[in-house]
């Protein structure tokens, strides 16, 4: 997966998630990565 952080860097990682959404039409894998990521960005703003 490949990311654009705020200061305009581009990262590509290999990234792994477990989910029991099974259904990978309505959910795809890379939203789901995707979202993961967004979430620990909030998270870590938090903190």
């Amino acid at each position: 997966m490949t990311v654009t952080l705020a200061d305009g860097t581009r990262r590509t990682e290999l990234c792994w998630l477990m989910t029991s959404l099974l259904d990978t039409e309505r959910h795809p894998a890379h939203e789901l990565i995707e979202l993961y990521h967004r979430r620990w960005q909030v998270e870590r703003s938090f903190g």
